[in-house]
């Protein structure tokens, strides 16, 4: 199954191949013998060495919100979710959703619980001036 625009990607239960396709999964490719034929990731943050800060990286890539694209798919992974917890389910109440990335997830998840959902927004306040 390719990825083209305006095109409803097919799930299954291979997650991460599914995260692939819809441009969210990355692995750096290898040798039989484990060397690195491709690019690192570059993750987020910073660790400190005697010659000053350097960039985390590793082999892998996973962006969930690239599936947030695709209702379909997150869809699957709710009712693959639901599969999983079984009996643990029974003691949801609410999903919650942070803000943009998974809203769309916890509204496929109260569909498919038939839950509560609400959205995690951050609270701004007035800036206070002291003095």
């Amino acid at each position: 199954m390719k990825e083209k625009k305006n095109v409803l990607i097919e799930s299954s239960n291979d997650h991460l191949e599914t995260l692939r396709i819809c441009g969210g999964y990355y692995e750096c490719p290898k040798d039989r013998e484990g060397h690195r034929l491709g690019p690192l990731v570059g993750y987020a943050g910073k660790y400190p060495t005697p010659e000053g800060p350097k960039q985390w990286v590793g082999d892998v890539y996973a962006n969930f919100a690239k599936a947030d694209e695709y209702p379909g798919v997150l869809h699957n992974y709710a009712t693959c979710m639901n599969d999983k917890l079984g009996p643990v389910t029974a003691n949801i109440d609410v999903f919650c959703g942070a803000p943009i990335g998974g809203y769309n997830f916890s509204v496929i998840l109260g569909l498919v619980y038939s839950r509560r959902v609400v959205k995690a927004e951050k609270k701004v306040t007035a800036a206070r001036c002291r003095g």
